[in-house]
């Protein structure tokens, strides 16, 4: 008997195994955010009007499932913005200190720093910038791992040879989202199992009905081979 139980409890708790670590995971593109270009106009100056980068960080409580599906709030930075200009110049406005919660950078108004007098044409604008948490929950309930907390988004005009308002570009996380394992059991638990499994087998022997046994000899009746004088 102890050599089957073994067996049943080896192939229970194995069996428990495989299942709690199964885990399906595919590789995705997160949306959490975006990198914007406008006209700003100054309530306290409507007359002038000066043209201004925008970062959105679209998680947490900003979060719009499915497209932007980072419920989880995170916090960019180390932020830096490169500027082409028509004229071929680079410029690097200081972010120095920056971070940015769920939210708007340009709440309630643009960084003075990202703000151009409306005549600047610029060809194209990147930003650069780092997240805090590398791995999170989604609101489907699998769990999403980031492949680096560094992300990198790119501003080109969408018609011309410069940016006009309105162009914007979505920041990204690329990574893998995976459905959340099972728990594996404590050792106690499979203890618990197999012990279980061991009762039930002396139950099922105590139940049984016993074998019946002819004697070799019943009482009074020869057997073959006896003889009797």
């Amino acid at each position: 008997m102890s050599s089957k139980l073994a067996r049943i409890a080896a192939a229970v708790i194995v069996s428990i195994g495989v299942t709690s670590s199964r885990v399906s995971a595919e590789p995705i593109t997160l949306n959490i955010g975006s990198f914007s270009f406008d006209t700003f106009v100054n309530p306290d100056d409507p007359f002038v009007a000066t043209t201004a980068f925008d970062v959105f960080n679209m998680t947490g409580e900003f979060a719009l499932p499915p497209d932007f599906a980072a419920t989880t709030a995170l916090t960019f930075s180390s932020l830096v913005v490169t500027l082409l200009t028509d004229t071929g110049d680079v410029l690097t406005p200081s972010l120095s200190g920056v971070t940015l919660g769920p939210g708007s950078l340009s709440s309630p108004t643009p960084l003075f720093g990202l703000q151009f007098a409306a005549p600047t044409q610029f060809t194209s604008a990147q930003l650069d910038g780092v997240i805090d948490l590398g791995t999170f929950p989604l609101p489907d309930g699998r769990l999403f791992t980031a492949d680096t907390l560094v992300f990198s988004t790119m501003l080109t005009p969408s018609n011309g040879l410069a940016l006009n308002p309105f162009e914007s570009a979505i920041i990204t996380l690329a990574g893998n989202a995976a459905d959340a394992a099972a728990p594996v059991p404590e050792p106690t638990s499979m203890v618990l199992i197999a012990s279980g499994l061991g009762w039930l087998y002396a139950r099922r022997r105590t139940l049984s009905p016993p074998r019946r046994c002819l004697p070799e000899r019943l009482h009074g009746v020869p057997r073959d081979g006896d003889r009797t004088y």
